[in-house]
């Protein structure tokens, strides 16, 4: 049956993974989920799509929640780097 599935897969499956990929990060909310646990999704879909620098930043403050994207774009210094921003939201997040 596994064998089956990926003969299916191989024809008729997903031919532009990165594309797939590249919206899913896209449609990646946080919703009522918890900064850390947002963060290790989109970390995941970030890789798989091939995101990286300023882009991904972008993408990240877009996922996330109103409030918490309004309170991180109000801090002086801002974060620049994507780490700094699943930093700061993870902090932001837990007070």
């Amino acid at each position: 049956m596994d064998q089956l599935l990926k003969e299916i897969d191989c024809k008729f499956g997903d031919t532009d993974k990165r594309t797939t990929q590249s919206l899913k990060i896209r449609m990646i909310q946080q919703g009522d989920k918890l900064a850390d646990e947002h963060v290790q999704e989109f970390e995941k879909a970030a890789l798989e799509a091939g995101y990286e620098g300023y882009p991904l930043v972008v993408e990240f403050k877009c996922s996330l929640n109103a409030g918490l994207r309004k309170r991180l774009t109000e801090l002086r210094p801002m974060p620049v780097t994507i780490e700094e921003w699943y930093d700061e939201a993870i902090t932001m997040d837990r007070q």
